[in-house]
């Protein structure tokens, strides 16, 4: 069975962390990451750590990734309208 290529592209990201030492083990033996040497590493993609974003980092990563940023900023209003858009489909293949 073959890794989707996210995963694999993931694991990449923390091997060249881990080589170029921006993840290291900690007093306790945990993985850390060394933040201050996140934006400094070639070839490193910021999205693969469970770092806080800069929000226009996070939306130029959606945006590439066809994230529908204004339903994103429609927020639940988006999704009210959704669960009612659902609901009443459910209730037509009910008849």
């Amino acid at each position: 069975m073959r890794a989707a290529t996210s995963l694999v592209a993931l694991f990449h990201q923390w091997t060249l962390a881990i080589t170029e030492g921006v993840v290291v083990h900690d007093e306790g033996g945990w993985l850390r990451i060394e933040e201050d040497e996140l934006p400094w590493v070639n070839g490193l993609d910021l999205v693969a750590f469970p770092v806080d974003l800069e929000e226009h980092v996070l939306r130029q990563r959606q945006t590439e990734c066809g994230v529908d940023l204004a339903a994103v900023d429609e927020g639940f209003d988006r999704r009210e309208k959704l669960i009612h858009a659902v609901a009443a489909v459910k209730a037509a293949l009910k008849k």
